[in-house]
Parts: structure tokens; sequence; C-alpha cells
């Protein structure tokens, strides 16, 4: 099971490739740990049209908890669809799996959570621990990619608004670089807890686009 699991964690076409070449594997494919596993790098970000196969592949993936399903239902849902608070646990499940992208944008998402210190802190941890896996660019990237995807034509990513309100000049100067976010260099933390002394209003998802695409291109 494991073995199998590892080629469909590698590419969908190997998986296909196993099951066809022995009667174990295709019995052991239909597993849910190897459809929590498989790889969708192949398939689209947000797919139009397709098959009804394709359908039952995806709705199986994301009921065995494959991550990189869950980070795009969540996506989906909480950007798109209005479904915020659907769209939220399916990302916290995707950033809890390790998904890169979902603590990004989960942590992002916590971080601009309005008054609850708590979640501006455990945002700021997710978002430390990928700075110091410099990782953080990577995520922002394909996160603005996913975005575009889902938003081109909606007017939310060409009216952006400002995003944060600050109270100091520190403020200011956070908001303009976001260095914590947007640096995976040598630079460290001075200590004092960036980002979370700051008094954030809460974004809604349309205001959370911006902060995530102009993030991306700020740089």
């Amino acid at each position: 099971m494991e073995v199998l699991a590892r080629v469909a964690s590698n590419s969908i076409s190997d998986l296909h490739k196993a099951k066809t070449s022995c009667r174990d594997f295709l019995q052991a494919s239909n597993d849910d740990y190897i459809y929590q596993h498989v790889s969708m790098a192949k398939i689209p970000l947000i797919p139009w049209f397709i098959t009804e196969k394709e359908s039952s592949f995806l709705k199986r993936c994301r009921e065995s908890g494959n991550s990189e399903s869950l980070y795009r239902e969540g996506m989906v849902e909480y950007f798109s669809s209005s479904n915020i608070d659907s769209g939220l646990e399916s990302l916290r499940k995707a950033c809890e799996k390790g998904h890169e992208d979902a603590k990004y944008v989960y942590g992002m998402i916590l971080i601009c959570s309005g008054e609850d210190e708590e979640l501006k802190r455990k945002g700021l941890e997710i978002l430390r621990f990928l700075r110091v896996s410099k990782c953080i660019k990577r995520c922002r990237k394909r996160v603005e990619s996913f975005v575009w995807s889902m938003w081109i034509r909606n007017r939310v990513v060409r009216n952006r608004r400002p995003l944060c309100h600050h109270g100091s000049r520190k403020m200011n100067k956070f908001s303009r670089g976001w260095p914590l976010v947007n640096e995976d260099e040598e630079e460290e933390d001075d200590g004092g807890g960036i980002g979370v002394s700051y008094q954030f209003r809460k974004l809604d998802p349309s205001a959370l686009v911006s902060l995530l695409t102009s993030s991306a291109k700020s740089h």
C-alpha cells in the first residue's frame, strides 16, 4: 500500500500504469489512503469542463482527505463561492496536513481576523514556519496564480482597495513591505511580535484577495 501511495503521489499517470500492471495494485488503488496521497499536479486548478469519471475522482480525493483537493476546494469556497465557513474549514484541514499554500493562505486569513489576538498569533506562527522553510515566495506565486484563475473576470481583483489601517509609522512600514511575509532571506525577526500589536481591521474575502495578489506583485 505504501509503495502504491508513493507512486500515486508522484503522478496520476504513474498510478494508472501501476493499476494496469498488477491485480494487487488494481485492488489496492481503490483504498482511501491512495486517494489521500495521489498527485493532482496535472489536473487544472479550476476544472471547468470535466467528465463524470473525472468528477467522481475529484470527489473521492476530497472525501479521502487529499490535502491538495482540500486546498483547492477551500480556495474556491472561501474566495469565489462565498461559502466562507466551509472554505475556511477546508483550508484549515489542508494546512494541518502540511500543504504549504494552504498554510500561507490560512495564516494570512488568521492574521486579518479582526480583533482576535490569539488567531493573529496563530497566523503569524504559521507564516514564520513558512519563512524558516524559505518557501514564502513560492507559496505566494502559486496562490496568486490560483486567485487569478478564479477571478480573472471578476471586478474584485481589478478594483483593489486599501487593506489595513494603521496607527503608527511602524505599521505603515509593515503594511507597505510585509517584512515577515515577503522575505525569505536572512533578515531576522526583531522579536517584537511583528503584526500582532498592529490594529488590522477584519478583511472580507474580496479584500483578502487583493492582499494576496498585491503582495505578490510588490516584489
